[in-house]
């Protein structure tokens, strides 16, 4: 949002800089008449060229804090911002991996507990492997979840090192 209103204001300091060339120019024809007329009127003309001159002195600083703005402001912003973001990308590229390689983990384990179940349906009572795959199941439940926190730790440490700063 800072970047785009700031793109916002540069936009609105050119077209302030444009008003301003077009008045300028208006007021240096206007000087150019009055200096073609004789008496006073040709000195109103003089006073004129010379208000004229100032004002192109001021439009051009204008103009070049405006190019300043954008060099030294915008593009080291938008820089920054397109680097913050490939990294957001990759990390969430690389937690998107992990998670899908727990899950996965994970379903494996319930979808072996489940056939162990419905081929020991008419049993009663629990058996070795049925303990197995419960311990199973319930390990990987707690990587899965560990791997959670241990990422959601990591990205309120990223968050606090880009927002936080004193």
């Amino acid at each position: 949002q800072f970047i785009s209103t700031g793109r916002a204001y540069q936009k609105a300091l050119h077209n302030v800089a444009q008003a301003g060339k077009s008045y300028i120019d208006c007021i240096f024809h206007l000087s150019q008449s009055a200096q073609v007329c004789k008496g006073a009127t040709s000195e109103i003309g003089a006073a004129l060229v010379q208000i004229s001159e100032v004002l192109k002195e001021i439009n051009m600083q204008i103009v070049d804090n405006i190019k300043a703005f954008h060099a030294e402001v915008l593009i080291p912003l938008e820089s920054k911002q397109d680097t913050e973001l490939k990294q957001l990308q990759v990390l969430h590229k690389k937690y998107q991996s992990g998670h899908k390689y727990h899950a996965s983990a994970l379903d494996k384990s319930a979808s072996a507990l489940k056939k162990h179940k419905k081929k020991t349906k008419n049993k009663y009572g629990f058996d070795q492997k049925e303990i197995q795959y419960n311990r199973q199941v319930k390990e990987c439940q707690s990587q899965l979840e560990e791997y959670q926190l241990t990422c959601l730790k990591t990205v309120l440490i990223e968050e606090r090192k880009r927002y936080c700063k004193v």
